[in-house]
């Protein structure tokens, strides 16, 4: 069980020396598409590898702190890379590329499906930080505030507590910040396919990797999109190449659903999200204003979102009133979508509210390394604004990591491993949510946490109790097995 920790730092060493490679070649790719921007120099590729090489040691530090994967989710993906190792299929109807990624890391590292899903994680979370370095470069002209935004990309808290569940979202994220760095360079700069195949590749990227970063990317094309023909209405070749990228959105929302329900079923979750303040119960116990009431005024997580917000319209309006184009079109378009989640928070059911909010990050890393662009000539003011920022952002992270952790013990698992003996063959047991993975990467066996037409194909129905959190009502079974943590029992068949 502990062989992931020892193995990521006997790998280490030889896994940042192809880092650099990797860096180079991604520098060499978004250059290409910049225009009006001096070439990167040595000094920003150092830093900036720096930067990335610091993101990924402090990721793999906080994955492998626990020999388990992360979260409620965490198992959840041990479950498809174990399906494609043997079947070459996902098991569960999902966008297929991040899943595939996690099996090419862990072909890479020998067969460990467990590391295999920590250092991928950990790796396109630190990846992140290359192209929101070039994003900020792009617009604030500023080498400082490029390195400040990707430092904010990597500390920040929102970013690391999505490792914890949300790891296709981490895979995303990095497709998604790519796209938006080649969507302003075309909008900006270069209009010909040296930006518009890549944003193209990157948009399709985040489609075939997750549905909700995908929202976001063509939310963010939207706004980019008015902002740009308010600003630069006579532009028609950009126009163009608009309306392409927004055709191959559509094409992922509707078309892609209808031709493979498997990958992209959760695209028709969309009309769900839009529909169901309408329909969808809530209950009186917690509602999404509640969570977002409390994310928003909590200085250890998301009172910053509010702040960065509020600083960004300041900006917004300075660069209006100085009428620098490019900055108004990029701080628009944060500051819209900032608080467009804000404002989507507030109407989807309380299960989808925290995959929106965690994405509130790239807000907040983007208008810090922007703001850094104004006061840099001033190195009083400006050590000053570093200790006021990076001092909450740090905190938050620190607060963020200690609850990284898997939601069952080591001796939680081999207590699964000894219970798989006694579990008959053609059996389904109910579970909780929070280890409801576990028991079905570990057993092997179809798990659920609420009833559904389907018991009807299953010979055996088994309920799975936990000792922490017993049951409040009795109820007529057979105990099948008793551990220190867990008790097995058969109940009847449904008929």
């Amino acid at each position: 069980m502990r062989s992931s920790a020892c193995s990521v730092k006997i790998m280490l060493k030889s896994f940042i020396f192809y880092e650099r490679s990797i860096l180079i070649g991604i520098f060499m790719a978004m250059e290409a598409a910049e225009t009006g921007v001096r070439g990167t120099t040595k000094s920003e590729i150092l830093c900036l590898s720096l930067i990335v090489t610091f993101g990924l040691i402090l990721y793999l530090y906080l994955l492998t702190r626990y020999a388990l994967v992360y979260g409620m989710d965490g198992p959840y993906y041990l479950i498809q890379v174990r399906n494609i190792l043997e079947t070459g299929r996902l098991r569960y109807e999902d966008p297929p590329l991040a899943h595939y990624i996690f099996t090419f890391f862990t072909l890479l590292f020998g067969g460990n499906i467990t590391l295999g899903v920590k250092v991928g994680t950990a790796l396109f979370s630190a990846l992140s930080a290359v192209p929101f370095y070039f994003w900020v470069r792009n617009v604030a002209k500023s080498q400082l505030s490029s390195c400040i935004a990707a430092l904010a990309c990597i500390l920040s808290s929102l970013h690391v507590l999505m490792m914890n569940n949300y790891l296709k979202m981490v895979v995303g994220t990095l497709f998604l910040l790519c796209f938006l760095y080649y969507l302003h360079c075309m909008l900006t700069g270069r209009w010909g396919i040296s930006t518009l195949l890549p944003a193209a590749i990157s948009l399709i990227l985040v489609g075939v990797t997750h549905a909700v970063v995908f929202l976001i990317a063509f939310l963010f094309l939207i706004v980019y999109a008015i902002t740009f023909r308010l600003l630069w209405a006579r532009q028609k070749e950009i126009i163009r190449n608009l309306e392409i990228l927004f055709i191959i959105a559509f094409f992922i929302i509707i078309v892609a659903p209808l031709i493979s329900p498997f990958f992209f079923r959760d695209y028709y979750q969309g009309i769900d999200l839009a529909l169901s303040p309408f329909y969808r119960f809530r209950p009186i116990t917690i509602t999404s204003t509640d969570i977002l009431r409390s994310f928003i005024t909590d200085y250890m997580s998301g009172a910053i979102v509010l702040a960065a917000i509020i600083f960004g319209i300041i900006l917004l309006v300075y660069e209006m009133r100085h009428k620098r184009k490019e900055a108004v079109l990029a701080l628009t378009s944060v500051t819209v979508i900032g608080i467009l989640v804000l404002l989507i928070s507030l109407l989807i059911p309380i299960e989808w509210i925290w995959r929106f909010l965690y994405m509130e990050f790239i807000i907040i890393a983007f208008i810090i390394g922007y703001g850094f662009s104004k006061i840099q000539g001033r190195v009083a003011v400006l050590a000053l604004a570093l200790f006021l920022c990076f001092s909450p952002i740090i905190a938050q992270t620190f607060n963020a990591s200690r609850t990284l952790m898997p939601t069952i013990s080591e001796e939680d698992y081999k207590e699964i491993e000894i219970m798989k003996q006694y579990i008959p063959p053609k059996s389904i047991i109910f579970a909780s949510p929070f280890y409801a993975y576990w028991i079905e990467y570990i057993t092997r066996t179809d798990t659920t946490f609420m009833f559904f037409f389907e018991f009807r194909r299953y010979e055996h129905i088994l309920v799975l109790v936990d000792k922490l959190f017993p049951p409040t009502t009795t109820f007529n079974a057979t105990m099948l097995f008793e551990g220190k943590r867990f008790i097995l029992y058969e109940i009847k068949p449904i008929m």
